[in-house]
């Protein structure tokens, strides 16, 4: 009867060990996704601030020089 509830045990604790890394597994994905949109929208942000700096130099020196 001792083993049985030691087994008993031992598979609560296997478990919960289990479950408590899915959900570890599940917050990384999470983690992944959101720093994967945030580099997408910071990548966005810095072209189109070079974009912007690029149109705005050409505004300034008068237009585009066609070679």
């Amino acid at each position: 009867m001792c083993v049985l509830l030691y087994l008993i045990q031992t598979y609560r604790i296997l478990l919960t060990i289990y479950k408590l890394l899915a959900r570890l597994q599940h917050l990384n994905k999470i983690q992944v996704h959101l720093s994967w949109f945030l580099i997408k929208k910071e990548q966005k942000s810095v072209i189109g601030s070079v974009i912007q700096s690029v149109l705005g130099s050409v505004i300034q020196s008068g237009g585009l020089v066609l070679a």
